[in-house]
């Protein structure tokens, strides 16, 4: 934590804002210390759709993939503005494309 400049005090305050700057450089020293360049997959299973707050709750009310896609397209600035994401469709492909800040 120090080491990218965070302080432990936040495990204490669960609602306290982090830079995505500071988040993405601690997880970078992870991987980096502890030799796992795949770091970032390991921690997948570790996550749920909860974790997008009001994103998720309006996701879940869609009737099908699409429409969750929009959803979440839409309304994920909500979560973080560190991502910019994007679907393009062509008959019967779509493609998304995630670009993270």
């Amino acid at each position: 934590m120090e080491a990218v400049g965070l302080g432990y005090e936040l495990f204490r305050k669960p609602e306290q804002r982090v830079a995505f700057s500071k988040l993405y450089a601690r997880f970078e020293h992870c991987a980096q210390d502890w030799g796992q360049t795949d770091f970032g997959l390991q921690l997948a299973p570790y996550q749920q759709i909860d974790i997008l707050g009001p994103v998720a709750l309006v996701t879940r009310m869609e009737c099908d993939v699409r429409s969750a896609m929009a959803a979440i397209l839409k309304n994920l600035v909500i979560h973080t503005n560190a991502t910019i994401v994007g679907m393009h469709e062509e008959a019967d492909t779509a493609t998304l494309t995630i670009d993270a800040e």
